[in-house]
């Protein structure tokens, strides 16, 4: 397996952030404007410090997601990621083999891929498409990038939705 890695043709290479900056700027909005109908509208101190200790609780965790980019490399049989790093030194690890694909959506910030699931139970069936991560998960994509992955997605005969 790893000889097959090794000579695989990289066929795109890609970095992404796994929590756009956007989605921490509307908190800040929500937050500040919450903030601000309490104090002017109700004058209450200990509500808008209740406020804003909850909003620090809610950025705090959410800036790693921000600050550090994951690095994508499709070949001809996988995609693989690792985190993005000066030194580069983690390995890929696999996030799903082409031959498994069933199909990919395309998002605003990336793609939804599904892997061929053979299942024939409804309730199972369903648990494995929209509640199990086993089969199915996202990929970020910068805006820039998501067309031509998507594309090199599909000439691997992947359908696209």
């Amino acid at each position: 397996m790893p000889a097959i890695k090794e000579n695989s043709k990289v066929l795109h290479h890609w970095s992404a952030r796994k929590i756009h900056p956007s989605v921490l700027i509307y908190v800040v909005i929500i937050y500040f404007a919450l903030i601000a109908i309490v104090y002017f509208g109700f004058n209450s101190r200990k509500v808008v410090i209740t406020l804003a200790a909850t909003l620090a609780g809610i950025i705090l965790p959410l800036l790693p997601g921000v600050l550090k980019r994951i690095e994508y490399k499709l070949t001809a049989q996988t995609l693989e990621q690792r985190p993005l790093t000066p030194e580069n030194t983690t390995e890929y690890k696999e996030v799903f083999k082409l031959n498994q694909l069933d199909h990919i959506v395309k998002i605003k910030h990336g793609f939804k891929f599904y892997l061929t699931i053979d299942e024939q139970k409804p309730f199972k069936l369903f648990w494995k498409k929209h509640l199990s991560d086993k089969f199915s998960g996202e990929v970020h994509v910068e805006s820039g990038d998501i067309d031509r992955v998507i594309e090199t997605v599909t000439k691997h005969g992947i359908a696209s939705r």
